[in-house]
């Protein structure tokens, strides 16, 4: 082997030592920064206060977590069961025992219900002739841990994706879809699974048609539901979820409800818990849950947490992969439908924050704090001439004709949002709650990261665990003391 070939096989050797030792190395928190704070000159220093679960459980004995699944066929036989990572991250830290593999939710879960007070809702298709109505809204189950300090941790799951995909998504793409037999025999009711002659699945490259159904079929197709008409029977499910949950519907014993399923209106008077609440919610789970608790808040679910858990003073919801700024596209409201969701909006009655965790090679999560603030630098763009109000702090318009801010009043803006404490803490007071992003990033730069690990790992992560458990200080992670 001549001097050349050797130094190419000794390169490549330790490239692929390299990529293996940075494989093997967990994403770490490289920065965090709060809303409410003003931002670091030097763009380095961390912020953030969170109060993490083990701060609760100091004066209760119980604390509930409500974890809510993002996109994808969630509750696929074959792959691990959603929240198991939540259950193994409880169980390592507090010592807790308790089953670590999660049943189905059918097996041993409540059924939630669209509202009986008002009509199921009923929806028209391409197909003139084909409609489709949902009764199913989701699926709530729940394991209590007992620590080694007398303390529990109830983690409840809300699986919203086998109700809608079966219902609703199967009835317009699952001619092209991949359902194997033992899915149809188990959903009984459903059509044939390709009346076509055709297997489409079949005729394509493994890895097309993997990615087919996973990305899209199972995947996007569930945004674009929550999008549409249909996003409000998800929200309606969640907002069920979320008072059962704080409504002590794990200590009641009422096993009736497996069999006959729950009422969406029904779970938010049905009783009450008292003991601390937390949620948690991923990916597509993230949207959902701030529409539910801040953008289509009701009186209803308002109503229930003042007289359960009214004495928390703070909500804090714990976003793993956000897509808040990606979904409100498909959100985006008139004058007059903003108007009419303000007109039966219910301010939740906690202080709202939430607290946001992305990988920085997660191509499906979104910074919050960074979205916030664009948003409000781009209240200087407004042009009046067209109807658009003007924006406070702004300065005048240019000259006489008030069509643009000038570009110097704009920088000024930004500037002033960059410094003055008083102007975020406005901000986030306007926005009626306050966002801690956490950054995490490979601890080396030529890490190569797998796409799918990014976006559904953050549980896995021992630094993701200690702000979940632990909490924050300035943007340090605090001591678990729990330990």
């Amino acid at each position: 082997m001549g001097y050349k070939e050797a130094v190419r096989v000794v390169l490549s050797l330790g490239l692929v030592a390299l990529m293996i030792m940075s494989a093997a190395c967990s994403a770490r928190i490289t920065r965090a920064r709060q809303l409410s704070v003003p931002v670091d000159p030097a763009g380095k220093a961390s912020s953030g206060e969170i109060l993490g679960i083990d701060a609760l459980l100091n004066d209760h004995d119980n604390v509930n977590v409500l974890y809510v699944h993002g996109i994808g066929w969630t509750e696929e036989p074959k792959s691990t069961r959603f929240g198991d990572d939540l259950v193994l991250a409880v169980q390592e830290h507090y010592g807790a025992t308790g089953q670590a593999v999660s049943p189905p939710c059918r097996e041993k879960g409540v059924m939630i219900l669209a509202p009986v007070r008002e009509p199921a809702p009923v929806f028209r298709t391409d197909d003139p002739g084909t409609f489709i109505q949902t009764r199913v809204l989701g699926c709530l189950d729940w394991q209590r841990f007992d620590t080694r300090w007398g303390k529990t941790v109830t983690v409840f799951r809300y699986l919203w994706d086998d109700a809608f995909y079966d219902e609703v998504e199967f009835r317009h793409l699952g001619y092209d879809d991949s359902i194997v037999e033992h899915r149809e025999m188990e959903n009984g009711d459903l059509p044939p699974a390709r009346p076509a002659t055709e297997d489409l699945f079949r005729k394509r490259a493994g890895f097309n048609a993997t990615t087919k159904d996973t990305v899209v079929t199972y995947g996007l197709s569930d945004a674009s539901l929550y999008m549409g008409q249909a996003g409000r029977l998800m929200r309606v499910g969640l907002r069920a979820a979320i008072c059962a949950a704080t409504g002590g519907i794990d200590s009641r014993g009422e096993t009736s409800l497996a069999k006959s399923g729950l009422d969406a209106d029904d779970a938010c008077a049905r009783g009450k818990d008292s003991s601390p609440f937390v949620l948690m919610a991923h990916s597509l789970g993230s949207r959902i849950a701030f529409d539910v608790i801040h953008t289509d808040a009701e009186s209803l679910l308002a109503s229930h947490v003042a007289n359960s858990i009214g004495h928390q003073k703070r909500l804090q919801v714990f976003l793993l992969a956000n897509q808040i700024p990606l979904i409100a596209l498909g959100r985006l409201a008139t004058p007059e439908q903003y108007a009419v969701r303000s007109a039966t909006r219910k301010p939740f009655p906690l202080e709202l924050q939430f607290v946001a965790f992305s990988h920085i090679d997660d191509a499906l999560t979104y910074e919050l704090v960074p979205y916030f603030e664009h948003l409000y630098w781009m209240r200087c763009w407004h042009d009046g001439a067209n109807g658009l109000p003007y924006a406070d702090n702004c300065g005048k318009p240019d000259g006489s004709s008030g069509e643009a801010y000038s570009a110097a009043n704009k920088n000024a803006r930004r500037e002033q949002l960059r410094s003055n404490s008083q102007v975020r803490s406005d901000l986030a007071d306007g926005l009626g709650f306050d966002v801690v992003d956490v950054r995490l990033e490979e601890p080396f730069t030529f890490s190569v990261t797998n796409p799918a690990d990014a976006h559904s790992g953050y549980l896995k992560l021992s630094d993701v665990r200690d702000v979940v458990f632990c909490g924050m200080h300035h943007g340090k992670v605090n001591r678990c003391h729990w330990m």
